[in-house]
């Protein structure tokens, strides 16, 4: 069988299409290489970006102010090294997370003006008003309650107490992540403009396939190319290489 083979391989046609497919393989796998390569620097300058980078606060094409922030692009374990925060939360999270976002969130009020108030005898000496504060303003609703319990001693008021029964927010916020001069950017705003609201992100894409995936599938453009051709028949094999210039229109399979 041995002796066989060998005999085989002493072609030489045989061994002109050997040669080409080793020579068409290497290429293959310098090009993948290069191509790895490449998206390894891409990624180390996003992160160096991300890590230097701070709030920015813009206006939309329609007008919204939004905060952004460059993400980072980064597994657990280089997360662990860029943010290690970001890292020890991403570590509570159970399942596949594509993606992790940290928001603080500030609300600053001015001076509150209570809107009712009633009074109530609690007993000879002691008395409490009841209030309530309720504010729409844009994409921030407030509501607050509570009570003011004083003694009342010999003419003056003792003891004075005051207890929160009631504090609640609701904000509506509009988040998520955008591409802006080939660098991904968290950004967060209010539904409606709200100058009283303010924002501190930090977030990382985890899964880096999620992003950097290429979703285009049909291309135009100027190609050049090389190719393996010839008649092949039982008794002969005649390969040649053949190179083309050209523009071309075609559709992705696959990539590497």
């Amino acid at each position: 069988m041995w002796a066989l083979l060998l005999k085989k391989l002493s072609n030489p046609e045989l061994q002109r299409w050997l040669f080409l497919g080793l020579f068409i393989l290497s290429v293959f796998f310098l090009a993948k290489s290069c191509s790895d390569n490449s998206q390894e620097l891409a990624i180390a300058n996003h992160n160096i970006v991300a890590l230097h980078d701070t709030i920015h606060i813009v206006k939309t094409k329609n007008g919204q102010l939004e905060s952004q922030k460059t993400a980072f692009i980064a597994d657990n374990d280089r997360l662990k090294m860029l943010n290690k925060e970001l890292s020890d939360e991403l570590e509570k999270e159970k399942g596949n997370v594509k993606v992790i976002i940290k928001e603080g969130i500030k609300i600053k009020y001015d001076t509150i003006k209570v809107k009712y108030m009633e009074y109530e005898k609690i007993d000879d000496s002691t008395g409490k008003f009841i209030w309530a504060y309720k504010e729409q303003q844009p994409s921030l609703f407030t509501q607050i309650r509570g009570e003011n319990i004083f003694q009342i001693l010999d003419g003056e008021i003792k003891n004075p107490q005051t207890k929160i029964t009631d504090l609640s927010f609701q904000l509506d916020l509009i988040t998520g992540i955008t591409e802006i001069d080939d660098y991904y950017k968290i950004f967060v705003r209010t539904k409606e403009n709200n100058p009283n609201v303010s924002f501190n992100v930090d977030g990382s894409i985890v899964d880096e396939k999620f992003f950097t995936n290429e979703k285009r599938k049909w291309f135009i453009g100027p190609t050049i190319g090389i190719g393996i051709s010839g008649p092949i028949n039982s008794f002969k094999l005649y390969p040649t290489i053949n190179w083309n210039i050209g523009i071309s229109v075609g559709y992705k399979l696959w990539s590497f």
